[in-house]
């Protein structure tokens, strides 16, 4: 059996990021009106056989990941056990992603190029580009085929892509990776800002009730009293009990 790309298990905070854009990207190619570029590959790795050009690299670059607040936990409710709460942990990242184009001629290289900056700029005008941002901002969920606890990643993460400002990383050639005396491959990289927000998984039957009382037992250190113990052995109710269980509400 192949194992799967990405783990089932651990947080998808860099691999939901690369997977989407991937994803997205992919889907612009292989319905693109241009049959020169249908057979664009869009990955994470760096091609290495002829095969695999022209292609598209995806790297991202984080800048910062930090918690959504100081101390910062939510608790939202478990739908499934309703008034039962399910406590989870929020950060927040920004950084860019890199769109790294790998091409065997530069006119190859050029057509890549333009084709994404349109997508990336203007992918809300042609419906084959809008594939990327639908992809992005209106992903499907789709429920894991895992029995052993694979969640969906796309419940739990948030992805903003700042296509206002892109920033172009200049122009070069090197020798094809499979060391041909000929071949050349003819590279240029884009980048753009990301910020995005990812949430902890589910934890598996840990949930947390409403409170429903709370024991007061008061004292002042002030005044030199020692703390009370709040399971005394004698449960003679003390003066000001309500029900006398030492209980306050």
């Amino acid at each position: 059996m192949t194992e799967p790309l990405f783990p089932v298990q651990t947080i998808k905070y860099k691999q939901y990021v690369k997977e989407t854009l991937v994803q997205a990207l992919s889907r612009v190619f292989a319905s693109h009106p241009d049959s020169i570029l249908q057979t664009t590959k869009v990955g994470i790795d760096f091609p290495l056989e002829r095969t695999a050009y022209p292609a598209v690299v995806i790297r991202f670059y984080e800048r910062q990941i930090q918690n959504a607040g100081v101390g910062h936990i939510e608790h939202i409710e478990d739908l499934n056990n309703l008034g039962h709460y399910i406590k989870y942990k929020h950060y927040l990242y920004q950084g860019d992603v890199e769109f790294a184009i790998y091409a065997l001629s530069s006119y190859d290289r050029d057509l890549l190029a333009d084709s994404l900056v349109q997508t990336l700029t203007m992918g809300t005008l042609e419906a084959y580009t809008a594939q990327f941002l639908n992809r992005v901002y209106n992903p499907t969920s789709i429920p894991s085929e895992n029995e052993g606890g694979a969640y969906d990643a796309t419940v739990d993460h948030m992805i903003d892509l700042n296509t206002d400002e892109i920033s172009g990383f200049g122009e070069t050639q090197t020798l094809a990776p499979w060391l041909p005396e000929d071949v050349l491959v003819y590279q240029t990289s884009y980048r753009i800002n990301i910020h995005g927000q990812f949430y902890s998984r589910t934890p598996v039957n840990e949930t947390y009730g409403l409170v429903e009382h709370v024991d007061i037992y008061p004292w002042s250190p002030d005044a030199g009293e020692t703390q009370p113990d709040p399971h005394p052995e004698d449960t003679t109710p003390w003066l000001g009990d309500v029900d006398g269980q030492g209980t306050l509400f």
